[in-house]
C-alpha cells in the first residue's frame, strides 16, 4: 500500500460514492468505498488467460469496534465477503482498507 496520504476530508467522497457495508454489529448506514483492481495473467498451459480481481473497501477505522477482522464475514454494496486482511489508511489512520475475498 502506498505511503501517500489522502487530499481532503475523505467524508465528501463516501457519502457521494460509498456503498453499504454490512456485518455483524456494525453502524446503521455505514459506508465505505468499494475499489476493484483487476488483473490479467497470461500462462502457457492448457489455459489461455487467468482473469483475477483484489477488491478492498475503505471504512472509518471508527466504524469498525465490533469488526471481527480477518476472516470475519462482510458484505459490500450486497455482495458476501470475507476479511483477507485489515490495514490502517495513511496517513493518520482514521480509515481502515479491509481486503476482501469472496464468500
Amino acid at each position: 500500500m502506498s505511503s501517500v496520504g489522502f487530499p481532503g476530508d475523505l467524508d465528501v467522497l463516501v457519502a457521494d460514492f460509498g456503498v453499504p457495508v454490512v456485518f455483524a454489529g456494525a453502524p446503521a448506514g455505514l459506508l465505505g468505498i468499494e475499489d476493484v483492481a483487476g488483473l490479467d495473467v497470461f500462462a502457457v498451459t492448457e489455459l489461455p488467460r487467468v482473469s483475477a480481481t483484489d477488491r478492498t473497501v475503505l471504512v472509518k477505522t471508527s466504524a469498525l469496534a465490533a469488526f471481527g477482522g480477518i476472516d470475519a464475514a462482510l458484505t459490500v454494496d450486497g455482495v458476501a465477503y470475507v476479511a483477507r486482511d485489515v490495514l490502517l489508511a495513511p496517513p493518520d489512520g482514521a480509515y481502515t482498507v479491509i481486503a476482501l475475498q469472496n464468500a
